[in-house]
């Protein structure tokens, strides 16, 4: 997301101007309306609110379309090869399929396959998880950045002075209270673009927090098929039935480690700070913007740890997971499928194994090696599909309600 920045920025800015414009006209047309009658004081001030109001509504939709139409196209691609190359199954595959596997044991063939299916899966249930963690980290960067940016426009009167350019500076947090000790509503110093586009790379959780994510996915994968009969036959409702058992298995992975998802989404430490020695010191941060984007990331941190976050991911998995349901259904000639989406809650969980335990037909069976390369296939159709799979997240109530609570109820405003 290195360049996201610096395509990106003049439409923000744009946005936020014209929005700045439109609410200038609004404050020059009340003068007139309060010459032609008597107002309250309270009635101006209503009114004031309300423009602004508006004005943060429009921003705020602003860049909930900006998420949905590019934030993804340069980071999905990076995420995929990342997700294929953990869960490469080719070569497994190949193997069995090779005349060499006749002279393999029972035992052998055994071990292949259960290498198989567990990559299989973990590749289905990684793009499932990791598409939708993409999408809301980078919907939360541009909404905690979008807000500074709006309040840097609407009320550059708060700006705190001080702080040299370059020389030492507190940060943000410490320059809020500095500034004003009440925590009344204030702005830090103005993010500068490169504090902004340090701030919007995620090549962390590409390049680190997949990998860890993917490794706990395939534990709880292994667990999941230990009990599953390798030369069965499986429906449509057994297959849902055990991709629940794994995302359950995921899930409570996080619970017994009490593991945050921030950990594999924020780089930890501070961020790096020039130098001046060497080359390529123009890439790295002056101690101001390194203090800037520590912030940023602090408030990152908090907003992952947050019980909106959760829901808003359980919310995206499961819709992710209705589209892998969607691809299965169609391959195994089933009807229509949940995907062994997570359920909303303990009621739709049982109402789920109800109408598993009571098909409204004949269940169609598929030997299990029929199953797994549908299995492995339907996480392909997640980066396909990304722009139609964005849309839909983005329209979900519970990931509204995190990007409204992110942009309208941040640090800086109490």
């Amino acid at each position: 997301m290195s360049t996201f920045w610096r395509r990106q920025q003049e439409q923000l800015l744009a946005t936020i101007s014209n929005l700045h414009g439109a609410g200038q006209q609004q404050q020059q047309r009340r003068p007139a309306a309060a010459a032609a009658g008597p107002g309250e004081p309270a009635d101006e001030e209503q009114q004031q609110q309300d423009a602004l109001d508006d004005s943060l509504a429009q921003h705020f939709a602003s860049i909930q379309e900006l998420s949905d139409r590019q934030a993804l196209e340069e980071l999905l691609p990076r995420l995929q090869q990342v997700v294929g190359q953990a869960t490469n199954y080719e070569p497994l595959r190949d193997q069995l399929r090779s005349p060499a596997a006749a002279a393999l044991s029972s035992e052998q063939k055994l071990a292949l396959w259960r290498g198989l299916a567990g990559h299989s899966f973990c590749r289905a249930l990684g793009s499932v998880w990791l598409v939708p963690l993409m999408d809301l980290l980078v919907r939360l960067k541009l909404h905690i950045v979008g807000r500074h940016m709006y309040l840097e426009s609407k009320l550059p009167q708060l700006q705190p002075q001080g702080g040299m350019a370059g020389g030492l500076h507190p940060a943000l947090g410490g320059a809020l209270r500095a500034a004003n000790p009440y925590g009344r509503l204030a702005l830090p110093p103005c993010l500068s673009d490169r504090a902004k586009e340090e701030f919007f790379r995620c090549d962390y959780f590409t390049d680190v927090g997949a990998g860890g994510l993917l490794h706990k996915l395939h534990c709880a994968v292994e667990r999941s098929l230990a009990g599953v009969d390798f030369g069965g036959s499986m429906s449509q409702q057994d297959v849902e039935s055990l991709v629940i058992t794994m995302h359950a298995a995921f899930e409570e992975s996080f619970v017994r480690a009490e593991d945050l998802w921030a950990a594999y989404l924020v780089p930890p430490g501070p961020a790096p700070v020039s130098m001046r020695t060497g080359s390529g010191v123009e890439a790295l941060l002056s101690p101001v913007e390194a203090a800037m984007v520590d912030e940023l990331n602090a408030e990152l941190r908090d907003t992952l740890s947050d019980y909106r976050f959760v829901e808003a991911l359980r919310a995206a998995v499961r819709h992710t997971s209705k589209s892998m349901g969607a691809y299965i259904s169609s391959k195994m000639g089933g009807g229509g499928s949940s995907g062994g989406a997570p359920p909303d809650s303990a009621e739709q969980q049982q109402q789920q194994q109800q109408q598993q335990q009571q098909p409204g037909g004949a269940p169609v069976l598929r030997p299990f090696p029929y199953v797994v390369p549908i299995v492995a296939k339907s996480g392909n159709l997640l980066f396909d599909e990304a722009g139609r799979c964005t849309k839909g997240i983005s329209q979900l109530r519970d990931v509204q309600a995190l990007c409204a609570s992110v942009f309208t109820f941040g640090p800086h405003i109490c």
